[in-house]
């Protein structure tokens, strides 16, 4: 597997200096590894596979607008911003704040140009970053060099402070440079974290001085995981929350994945075979079941996986927004997913299917959706209970997740109060209980 990696070492980087500073190996460790499991391994060298085949054939443009997009100086205060497109769509701060978004992909020039958003495109950085961290992956202490000069571009512009939702290897790498010259670094919740047994990462609790959270549940877990109280703010899911009537896609159901690659094989296995059982169930019903992979999934993998274990389920393409996918049918199955609380929250019919391999947290008991065994006779049983009630009856509460119809402003108050170390006091807020 290894071998098909040595795509990404054609790319020269002829355009940076060959004299660079070298940072301290901790530094580098942290900013490299720290923020990885690696027992998965291959998930992320097939990400990495994806991002060097992705920029093979875009190496050219991405390398112009990386020199273009950095000649910019800011010289007004900016909140330099590494989250996904949808959170920044969501959000839409840049009607709030002044911001510059890191890009690593054409994909998000449309978006950014029709908004007239700030960015640097920092793709060359990344694939750098890539291939350092395959080189040396068994490193006890790795090497890394700032070839880029990322350190003096940062110095040079007024960036107010760096707010991620990732721990990536580049938005490690910000994250380090923002800490080392005294500005403050904001950590976004992008997702549900278990609260059984989430470990934040060694990474992220060295760089990052402020903390956005979901909701009281996932504040006291990052006090539990270390963090003070006063480094958090309680902000909430990264999206505005509108319920939906039913799409009338009555006799379909929709079972949102997860990346099959992060899994050792045992998980895979269950995983697949509650897949093929949901199928069956659906079928004893007269439905039909289709397939959401999740957006860091390789679908092509998934797709060959479901041939090899005879499961006939389409699977829908991975470009497919989740709100596509969320508007479009009314019936949702899943594990842990937090399109699954989407789902809810937006009045669908969800249920969650638990498993044997894998410990994570129990929806119900959150007041979020119905749980069920991965039974054949329990799944067929649930799904028509599901299927044939007329709406949702279990609702998030609202100390595990908050929600606002404008997200933006709530996220706007807690980044400026953690800035100015401030508690944050919010009124009116329209919350989902």
């Amino acid at each position: 597997m290894l071998a098909q990696v040595k795509n990404i070492q054609a790319f020269k980087f002829r355009f940076v200096l060959s004299t660079a500073k070298q940072l301290p190996p901790a530094a580098a460790k942290l900013i490299l590894y720290g923020a990885r499991d690696m027992t998965k391994r291959k998930f992320y060298i097939d990400g990495i596979q994806r991002y060097a085949s992705y920029l093979k054939k875009c190496f050219f443009i991405e390398k112009a607008l990386f020199k273009f997009t950095t000649t910019k100086r800011f010289t007004k205060p900016t909140y330099l911003f590494a989250t996904s497109r949808r959170t920044l769509k969501a959000l839409e701060l840049e009607k709030q704040m002044n911001i510059c978004f890191v890009s690593i992909t054409l994909l998000n020039l449309p978006f950014l140009l029709k908004k007239g958003i700030s960015f640097i495109a920092l793709s060359p950085i990344k694939a750098y970053l890539d291939q350092v961290f395959l080189k040396q992956m068994d490193a006890v202490c790795p090497s890394l060099q700032d070839v880029f000069k990322i350190e003096e571009y940062l110095a040079k512009n007024n960036f107010t402070c760096f707010v991620y939702d990732t721990p990536t290897t580049i938005n490690n790498l910000l994250a380090y440079y923002f800490r080392k010259q005294g500005k403050k670094v904001i950590y976004l919740q992008h997702g549900i974290y278990q609260l059984k047994n989430y470990k934040l990462d060694i990474t992220t609790k060295t760089f990052a001085t402020g903390f956005v959270v979901w909701g009281e549940a996932f504040k006291q877990l990052f006090i539990e995981n270390g963090i003070h109280k006063s480094n958090i703010r309680i902000g909430c899911i990264n999206k505005p929350v509108k319920q939906k009537s039913f799409a009338g896609k009555g006799k379909e159901v929709c079972f949102f994945g997860l990346p099959l690659t992060k899994f050792n094989e045992s998980v895979c296995d269950e995983i697949l075979a509650i897949i093929s059982k949901t199928n069956k169930a659906c079928a004893a019903l007269g439905y039909k079941l289709v397939y959401k992979p999740h957006p860091m999934e390789n679908a092509e993998d998934t797709t060959a996986r479901f041939t090899h274990n005879n499961i006939s389920v389409p699977v829908l393409s991975v470009k497919k927004s989740i709100q596509r996918s969320l508007d479009s049918y009314d019936v949702f199955v899943g594990l842990y997913s937090t399109t699954l609380i989407e789902a809810s929250m937006q009045n669908k019919k969800v249920l969650q299917i638990t498993m044997q391999t894998k410990e994570y947290d129990d929806f119900s008991k959150l007041g979020i959706c119905k749980t069920v065994s991965s039974t054949i006779t329990d799944l067929t049983e649930t799904m028509k209970e599901i299927v044939e009630q007329r709406s949702q009856s279990l609702k998030a509460d609202s100390y595990y997740i908050r929600h606002t119809d404008n997200p933006g402003v709530r996220y706007k108050q807690c980044i400026e109060s953690l800035i100015k170390e401030t508690p944050t006091i919010i009124s009116n807020e329209q919350m989902y209980a």
